[in-house]
């Protein structure tokens, strides 16, 4: 391991390992200065993470996710990103499962079940989603409050939430999906997505929205206020009541290509 006094006064970024240089993977991040790549090697970790506004990479094994799992142990969404992240956060090759979601604002429940993803916009890629439940919105995943994360390689399955099984997008936030899975996410309304922020882009790209359930028409809802949203090559079927819906009054603006 390294020595504590000179993590606290380096300035060169390193690799940190978990377990063997900290027990836990928070530990590390709270040990973390911008440009570290915590690297996790395989097992369960049983806790709650924030990155904390770092620009560090959390890296699991991108190849089998499955081997290095992240479990929330129904205390909390598994992983926060609430402090003006960027792109250059980057979370990968985990499997994160049993979360319960993040108050906000208090009177509206919890969300986000595996990822809370508010005023921020980190890089999530190979990473299962799965299994994780939230009261109110976001089984998954929420993003809210001028986020725009994006998703590489991810799959959401088997979470639930009121509003929103897979995933949620709100107050003004984008979503970008590249080679996305949603099956199984399960909702009162939104099996897969439901996106109702205003002047949004939800991006779609190669991705497979399957066998997801709502209780409501539309396993993809777009709500109110001027939504744009790009679905390419992608495949959604099979999804029940319906596909996709359209909430009264919203200007969604939704164009399919393929090539």
């Amino acid at each position: 391991g390294h020595d504590p006094k000179w993590m606290e006064e380096r300035r060169q970024s390193i690799d940190m390992y978990v377990p063997d240089d900290f027990g836990t993977i928070q530990a590390a991040i709270n040990a973390s200065i911008d440009g570290d790549r915590i690297l996790v090697s395989a097992g369960t970790y049983v806790e709650n993470i924030d990155f904390l506004g770092k620009e560090i990479e959390v890296i699991g094994d991108p190849e089998n996710p499955e081997n290095v799992v992240i479990d929330g142990d129904q205390n909390g969404s598994v992983v926060v990103f609430r402090n003006d992240e960027t792109r250059t956060s980057i979370l990968s090759g985990f499997k994160l499962q049993n979360g319960t979601g993040t108050l906000y604002p208090e009177q509206e429940g919890l969300q986000g079940g595996g990822i809370f993803c508010k005023n921020a916009s980190p890089t999530i890629s190979h990473c299962n989603i799965c299994n994780n439940h939230s009261d109110s919105k976001g089984g998954g995943v929420v993003v809210h409050n001028t986020s725009d994360p994006a998703f590489y390689n991810c799959e959401f399955s088997g979470n639930s939430s009121f509003y929103g099984g897979g995933i949620l997008i709100a107050g003004w936030s984008n979503g970008y999906f590249d080679k996305c899975l949603f099956n199984g996410n399960h909702a009162s309304y939104g099996g897969a997505i439901y996106a109702y922020t205003n002047g949004a882009v939800v991006t779609l790209s190669n991705c497979t929205i399957t066998e997801n359930e709502a209780e409501n028409p539309g396993n993809i809802i777009f709500g109110n206020n001027n939504i744009r949203f790009n679905i390419e090559n992608s495949i959604i079927r099979n999804n029940t009541p319906s596909e996709i819906y359209f909430e009264g009054g919203s200007n969604a603006l939704i164009s399919v290509s393929y090539s």
